[in-house]
């Protein structure tokens, strides 16, 4: 914690790089990467030199980045950590630390219940358009500090299969990967095990009704390993004793191997551009 603490304060990304065949708690080397916006890899010695290449390829662009969203007061986000979120929930402001021109996240939100919606003053049916900001603040690699403001108003739609005809898969493939391995890491391995599987299931409908099955073979095949793994891990678990399935989150870090550890970790930095490239080539 301190070395990340240290990392973050001085605006500098930090990657670890360890050796196929080798054990070294990537579980809690990988927290310094999260907050400073790095990677975890394990690499073949051989591939070294290519690896580092790769990382120094794609520098910071900007540090000390935090988006602030703003949701209309008919909605709130949802599957979000608490701590990013204002107590109505219509505001969520992400630290993203140094970024890079691959850095994006995602977000999930949801319509409030009727009731609620009743208390705030809100008819449903009044509404055609609604409202979404971002404020983006970070600093420049010359010093400056600066702010970026975009709005954009959105049509509503009450039928369903029209909004999943616009669907983008690269995008809701990446958000279900970040999802699942958000889960996994704090330890609730069957919640990202639903998870995925209920993601899997939604993207396969929509990509047959969207013609983008490119998009939904690549996700498959990013988050296939990795489900298996959750499926293997909770299995044993279940197999050694009722109290194994109840430790605490951080013991169940501990527990993990590298391996496990560096698919959660690229799971939850899968980007659209990296997606679309992969598939376009298929």
């Amino acid at each position: 914690k301190q070395i990340g603490d240290i990392a973050e304060d001085s605006n500098v990304r930090v990657n670890v790089v360890s050796i196929l065949g080798e054990e070294c708690k990537l579980t809690a080397l990988s927290e310094i990467t999260e907050r400073t916006s790095g990677e975890v890899l394990r690499v073949n010695p051989e591939n070294l030199t290519q690896e580092f290449s790769n990382i120094l390829s794609n520098p910071v662009i900007a540090t000390q980045v935090t988006v602030k969203l703003m949701l209309h007061r008919g909605l709130k986000f949802r599957n979000e950590e608490e701590h990013d979120l204002n107590d109505d929930q219509t505001v969520m402001t992400r630290k993203l630390g140094n970024v890079n021109e691959d850095t994006e996240f995602t977000f999930e939100f949801a319509k409030r219940e009727t009731e609620e919606l009743v208390k705030r003053g809100i008819s449903v049916e009044d509404i055609e358009k609604l409202p979404f900001q971002t404020q983006i603040y970070y600093t420049t690699l010359d010093g400056m500090k600066c702010i970026r403001v975009t709005t954009e108003i959105v049509e509503i739609s009450e039928k369903i299969e029209e909004v999943e005809k616009e669907a983008d898969i690269a995008i809701l493939g990446v958000n279900a990967a970040r999802q699942a391995s958000r889960l996994a890491k704090a330890g609730d391995y069957r919640a990202a095990q639903a998870t995925a599987h209920s993601w899997k299931v939604q993207l396969d409908r929509v990509s047959e009704m969207t013609s983008q099955r490119s998009a939904f073979n690549d996700y498959k095949h990013n988050m296939g390993q990795l489900h298996s793994d959750l499926a293997n891990i909770y299995e044993e678990e279940q197999a050694e004793s009722s109290t194994v399935a109840l430790e605490s989150s951080g013991v169940r870090q501990m527990r993990r191997n590298d391996s496990f550890s560096e698919k959660l970790s690229k799971a939850s930095k899968m980007n659209t551009k990296k997606s679309r490239a992969r598939w376009s080539k298929k």
